[in-house]
């Protein structure tokens, strides 16, 4: 494993000096019905059904390693999230507009022609705007033609003013991008209005697991004992989050029982890890609930359990941060990569050592990694990491996977993770 800051291949990514639009104002709860009746400009690329069909289905992921699409065994994407405008009270850093920065990394990921780009969620400010929508939809004409796998962040859920569960919210969100609507087993997938969401799918030898981690804590007994902040925790109920959670374990098991996926690689919107603004979500590791026939789960516990996940993708701290978890033998390490930084306002990293506890992540005795290293603030000493804009480019050849972060930072400091 390697891991080296590289001067940033010029011939890869080419900036355009782009000159931000004017923005329509939002629309109101009067008219919010009336707009969302109109067509967007646009429906997002698919993925081609192939990709999307059960495991059993497929015939390049039969029990079979030798029907492996060879065409499919060298293919890129892209990882990026976090790409919505300003909310109230929030400022731009210099020279940084939400939008020109979301412009310019989506003329930089259409000139790197990838298979697909996942997005990690808060596409848009308010998830109910249509204004909000169309903008976005503005911003990544570039990349219109390329399939777009989006996850719901909290602002996916919101309106102008408040976080709500409601079809206005989503409606613009499943308007827009054409995602399974069943999971690698067959089974079927929720599907709006008014959410939750989660999906998986497969393309060659990799196999992607999207999550909505918009938990709802009101009714969960541990709001009550960590007094965590409500608005990192949503909109999916105690009983959405078991079914999730035994979608998340069934997929799983099952690519682990296949011979022809060799990699996964899971995304979410909040963080397991970090040390951005929002402390690590900890309804992700710190509350196991029932989950027949499995008995009782927590998603970091089945996350430890997979012989082929890579690496989690995630995303609601406006940074970039990665930090590498090592297993147990036989079991491989697991990168966990905040890959926040797509335009939404940059926010300085807290100091690891000065973090209440769990604010960073689960304890040891939680996590299932023996250690847990930050290795991309020990490689940039002294980067305040707040306008470190970009998303990932991620290769896979074989059994080999690249990580890069490319950034639009000048001069641009490039970090990679090869595994």
């Amino acid at each position: 494993m390697k891991h080296n800051r590289l001067p940033l291949p010029l011939s890869l990514i080419v900036w355009f000096s782009l000159t931000a639009c004017s923005h329509p104002p939002l629309p109101t709860a009067a008219n919010l019905d009336k707009a969302q009746q109109r067509p967007p400009p646009y429906r997002y690329h698919a993925l081609p059904v192939q990709y999307t069909a059960p495991l059993a289905h497929s015939p390049a992921l039969s029990t079979s390693e030798a029907t492996v699409q060879p065409t499919l065994a060298n293919l890129r994407f892209i990882v990026m999230g976090d790409t919505r405008e300003l909310i109230k009270g929030e400022s731009p850093l210099p020279a940084r507009d939400p939008r020109s920065v979301r412009q310019q990394l989506a003329q930089a990921a259409a000139l790197l022609q990838p298979a697909f780009i996942l997005h990690t969620g808060d596409c848009v400010a308010h998830g109910a705007s249509q204004a909000d929508w169309r903008r976005f939809d503005q911003d990544f004409r570039p990349i219109k033609d390329i399939p777009l796998m989006v996850i719901p962040g909290n602002h996916e859920y919101r309106s102008e003013n408040l976080l709500t569960r409601s079809p206005h919210n989503l409606h613009h969100f499943f308007q827009r991008f054409a995602l399974p609507k069943q999971d690698l087993l067959g089974e079927a997938l929720p599907h709006g209005p008014t959410g939750p969401y989660w999906y998986s799918f497969h393309y060659g030898p990799i196999a992607v697991i999207a999550l909505d981690t918009n938990l709802v804590t009101d009714t969960w007994d541990f709001i009550a004992n960590h007094k965590h902040e409500r608005r990192d925790f949503e909109m999916v109920t105690q009983q959405e989050w078991q079914a999730e959670l035994r979608f998340l374990k069934t997929n799983l098991d099952a690519i682990d029982q296949s011979s022809a996926i060799q990699h996964v690689f899971v995304m979410m919107h909040h963080s397991i890890f970090t040390r951005g603004k929002h402390p690590s979500t900890r309804p992700l590791w710190d509350d196991p609930i029932e989950v027949a026939p499995y008995g009782k789960l927590t998603l970091q516990g089945i996350l430890q359990q997979s012989h082929k996940l890579r690496a989690v993708f995630s995303g609601h701290n406006h940074n970039y941060e990665r930090y590498l978890c090592r297993r147990a033998q036989p079991l491989p390490p697991i990168w966990y990569i905040v890959a926040g930084n797509g335009g939404a306002p940059g926010e300085s990293l807290r100091n690891r050592t000065q973090m209440a506890a769990g604010d960073f992540g689960p304890p040891p005795d939680k996590s299932g990694c023996q250690e847990v290293q930050d290795e991309y603030r020990q490689n940039l000493p002294g980067q305040d990491n707040e306008d470190i804009y970009g998303f990932l480019q991620v290769d896979v050849q074989g059994a080999k996977v690249s990580i890069k972060m490319l950034p639009l930072a000048t001069p641009p400091d490039q970090d990679e993770m090869t595994f």
